[in-house]
């Protein structure tokens, strides 16, 4: 089979750090993946609502994140870092 015919994963990748954010995703892209990167906590929730990646990649240390917490998601519902 054409391996056009396969939907690749998508990926997120949150960071505020711009240049880690597009290191990441470039290497992610290059290897096939769909890539969403975020550039803080609040634009990486707002993508996890409405959207089902296959893994998500964090910085838990981003801006508009002051108390980081481990992202749980509890069947459709994700708890907020912020």
């Amino acid at each position: 089979m054409p391996e056009e015919l396969f939907d690749p994963a998508m990926v997120l990748v949150a960071d505020d750090d711009t240049a880690t954010r597009n290191l990441l995703s470039g290497l992610l892209k290059a290897q096939g993946y769909r890539v969403f990167g975020a550039q803080d906590g609040q634009e990486a929730l707002d993508f996890l609502l409405t959207h089902d990646p296959a893994v998500a990649l964090l910085d838990v240390m981003m801006l508009k994140c002051a108390r980081p917490r481990r992202l749980t998601r509890r069947r459709d519902s994700f708890l907020s870092c912020c």
